[in-house]
């Protein structure tokens, strides 16, 4: 099952408007072991003589105090895409997501890709939020706070760190906070003992995912110390970030001042089930 669904996404991102091949080790970390998708209450489209053609897979977790259905992610073959199929795959999913208590169901989707945002539209989700989508090409070493420290660490704090955070994170970046941290590394900053500030990003795909300081230790320098602690330690090529939320003005402006470049954005999506 795990390779018709995997080859059934090469094929339905091959014409993806940025390039999204994965490695099926890759497809597997992603979806299976991080997104921790719920193939219960994910849905496939069969074409008996030619296999699966299209599919929606589906995380069911708390967020933002709601029970949510997160679209992890839709695919339909090239072939396929003229039969309507994510609009048939989400009638017969929606029933079952509100027998088990789901009150909404989240998505994202590039802001460019019309054809999706209509088709989504036409199930009854509505444009919630802009995300944008950053990437630092080339990174080199930045000046740090004299007495501030940075250290990897295992023991994650995601209390602390959340205090750190002034918007909700994304979905995909909220469920850092309930404390799985299998794929990422954690980087601190200390000032003495005390923890001002992290920064969390998953090596196999050079992202940050969450980003916070301190509010009393802001604009000292500890973001841009975190930031030049993961180039320092991980000698990436390119680091990019994900889905920082339009209102985030102080992160947005952040990054921009790093360097970063806003090359895409997303719109996030809800569709309300009570």
């Amino acid at each position: 099952m795990l390779t018709d669904m995997y080859l059934t996404f090469l094929d339905s991102f091959s014409d993806y408007q940025v390039p999204f091949k994965l490695s099926k080790k890759q497809f597997v970390d992603k979806f299976v072991s991080k997104l921790k998708i719920d193939f219960d209450h994910s849905v496939g489209a069969w074409n008996t003589t030619l296999g699966m053609d299209a599919f929606v897979f589906t995380t069911i977790a708390q967020y933002q105090n709601k029970r949510i259905a997160y679209n992890g992610g839709t695919g339909v073959r090239p072939k396929a895409r003229k039969n309507d199929l994510v609009v048939k795959m989400y009638d017969y999913l929606l029933p079952r997501l509100k027998s088990i208590g789901v009150e909404q169901c989240v998505l994202e989707v590039l802001v460019q890709n019309q054809k999706a945002i209509r088709a989504y539209q036409k199930v009854g989700f509505k444009k919630t939020g802009l995300l944008r989508c950053y990437k630092l090409y080339n990174p080199t070493s930045l000046p740090r706070h004299a007495s501030v420290k940075y250290k990897l660490t295992s023991a994650a704090q995601p209390i602390l760190y959340e205090s750190f955070i002034d918007e909700s994170a994304s979905f995909l970046d909220a469920l850092l906070l309930d404390g799985d941290y299998s794929q990422e590394k954690i980087i601190e900053a200390y000032d003495q003992s005390k923890c001002v500030g992290f920064l969390i990003y998953q090596p196999s795909f050079s992202r940050i995912n969450l980003l916070g300081v301190s509010q009393i230790y802001r604009r000292m320098g500890i973001a841009r110390g975190l930031l030049s602690a993961l180039i320092e330690i991980e000698k990436l090529k390119n680091i990019t970030v994900l889905n920082v939320p339009e209102k985030g003005a102080g992160l947005n402006a952040f990054f921009t001042n790093m360097g970063f470049k806003n090359e895409l954005n997303q719109y996030e999506m809800r569709l309300d089930l009570t």
